[in-house]
Parts: C-alpha cells; sequence; structure tokens
C-alpha cells in the first residue's frame, strides 16, 4: 500500500513528495531552465545517507551537468557536445558513432546499427540479441537467466527454472501498466 503526496510548481516540475508509509520526505528546487539543482531526502525510520541526504548540481551554459555533490566535477573535453569525458574519478570512452565503451566499471560492445550487444561490469556480462528489424528479442545475463522479449511482453526464464512473464500497456508512447 502506498501513501504519497506531490507538490508541483508552476512549471509541471516535482517541487515535494511525501512517503507517509515510509516516514520520507523529498523536496527539489529547480533553476530557472528548470533543471534541478537540489535534491534533499529526509526520513524519520530510515537513518542512511541513502534517506538522509542532500544532492546539489550545477550546469554549464549548454546545459551539461558541470558539478554535482555526490559525484564531484564533470569533464566533456573531447567527448562530443554533451558526452562527459570525467565524472568525479570515472573516464568516460566512446567510439566514432558517440556509443560509450568504457565508463564507471562498465565496458560495452556495440552492433553495426548502434545497439548495446554486450555489457560487462566486475566480471558480469550481459548480452543482447536483436532480430532483422533490429529490436531486440532476447538478453542472457551472467548467471543465465534469459529474457525473451517480443512487443509489450516479457518473460524471462531464470537459472533456477522460475519463470516470470510481464506484460506492458502504453498509451502515447509511455508506459501506464505493467503486470
Amino acid at each position: 500500500m502506498r501513501n504519497l503526496e506531490y507538490q508541483y510548481d508552476a512549471y509541471n516540475n516535482v517541487t515535494y513528495r511525501d512517503d507517509f508509509i515510509n516516514d520520507i520526505h523529498e523536496d527539489f528546487h529547480y533553476d530557472r531552465l528548470d533543471r534541478l539543482t537540489t535534491a534533499n531526502v529526509s526520513s524519520g525510520l530510515y537513518h542512511s545517507t541513502t534517506f538522509n541526504s542532500a544532492q546539489s548540481l550545477n550546469y554549464d551554459t549548454l546545459g551539461n551537468i558541470q558539478y554535482k555533490s555526490d559525484v564531484g566535477n564533470y569533464d566533456y573535453t573531447g567527448a562530443g557536445v554533451h558526452a562527459v569525458s570525467r565524472a568525479g574519478s570515472d573516464d568516460y570512452l566512446y567510439d566514432l558513432n558517440g556509443n560509450m565503451l568504457s565508463g564507471a566499471g562498465r565496458n560495452y560492445l556495440w552492433s553495426s546499427y548502434n545497439k548495446p550487444t554486450s555489457i560487462t561490469q566486475a566480471g558480469r556480462e550481459a548480452k543482447f540479441y536483436y532480430g532483422p528489424n533490429r529490436a531486440r528479442y532476447k538478453k542472457v545475463n551472467h548467471q543465465g537467466d534469459k529474457t525473451h522479449y517480443l512487443g509489450p511482453y516479457e518473460k524471462t526464464v531464470y537459472s533456477d527454472g522460475k519463470i516470470e512473464q510481464k506484460h506492458y500497456i502504453y498509451a502515447a508512447g509511455n508506459s501506464l501498466l505493467k503486470r
């Protein structure tokens, strides 16, 4: 059960959210271009930094994040106009098509039509398979779990034999419901 309350500003930005069941309060502030500048979360029930923290963001004139308090400085040198080359202590590399090859401990392989075929992190790999129409039809993760995709349907067969099926209902390009 959920008991949530939201408040929005005149530009439809969420300015606060209260979760009354979990005693979590979040408030958000934006600059004059509707970019998030601060996000604060607090909880009377949970005492970890996840539920009691404040973040701030600064942007350059192109709208790129320059600084984020939980990450550090961002750099965009040589990676393309909006492609970050460094965020905090993480470096990011891209191919000539602008696809990320590595960053934040992950490595990526791409198809000739710019879809990811493999993502690896800490020795764990997820592989993606595409049909002739370039739509993804299967994902296999490092545990051997296989997810099959057909339009709005997903069927995951886990390595232990369990099966999970999902059906997404869309309207105007947005997911409205998952069953």
